[in-house]
């Protein structure tokens, strides 16, 4: 699998990465930073930390989970049915959230997919 991040850099002159498992899929888009320097440190600690445990306390999932402390993924139901999987730093800060994502299993699977390929990813710059 050829995942990546990919570095971006907005009109207001700030980075965020997005981390992709094909060139098409977005699994994880993380905050914007002020400067790259900032975006790369954001990659470089989800490299560190992407074997952390899911926390699930709801259930969404599948079977409940007790509260994790950090570095964690958190699974989450919104409203309309959807799933997010967040990651969080040791620090207790966001990392990264992904996209909206349809089923259970779909969450679970790019849960997966960010704990196998996050952390020997190669890094593009987009800007």
């Amino acid at each position: 699998m050829s995942a990546f991040y990919r570095i971006i850099k907005t009109f207001e002159g700030r980075y965020y990465y997005e981390f992709h498992s094909t060139e098409t899929r977005m699994l994880l888009r993380g905050g914007e930073r002020s400067t790259i320097a900032l975006c790369r440190a954001s990659i470089a600690s989800l490299r560190i930390i992407c074997d952390s445990p899911l926390e699930d306390t709801t259930g969404c999932l599948g079977a409940p989970t007790e509260i994790l402390g950090y570095p964690k993924f958190k699974a989450e139901r919104r409203g309309r049915g959807v799933y997010t999987i967040s990651l969080y730093a040791k620090n207790g800060k966001c990392v990264g959230k992904s996209r909206d994502i349809s089923t259970p299993d779909a969450a679970l699977d790019v849960y997966n997919s960010i704990r196998r390929y996050a952390r020997y990813a190669e890094t593009r710059d987009g800007i």
